[in-house]
């Protein structure tokens, strides 16, 4: 089992956002209290993610941008449903 490690921007207002190098190892990614209205496919590509906090963003939109087939635990999509297949 990896160790935890948590990695992200917090409360920093990014309507953007793309892991860094020395990020890939992440286990826990808190982009809480951006405005983010997308994700970046990259996001997908962290081998290790377990846990994805998206609070305080555009919710709405960032649902269109996650897989369905992908195991991680997201949190922070208050009030939210995934779209109808």
């Amino acid at each position: 089992m990896a160790q935890p490690r948590v990695a992200g921007a917090r409360q920093q207002g990014l309507r953007s956002w793309s892991p860094s190098a020395d990020e890939r190892d992440a286990t826990s990614l808190i982009l809480d209290g951006n405005q983010l209205e997308e994700l970046p496919d990259s996001i997908w590509e962290l081998a290790m993610l377990e846990v994805l906090d998206l609070a305080g963003n555009a919710q709405d939109h960032l649902f269109r941008h996650i897989p369905d087939t992908r195991p991680v635990v997201i949190t922070g999509l208050v009030g939210c449903a995934p779209p109808n297949p």
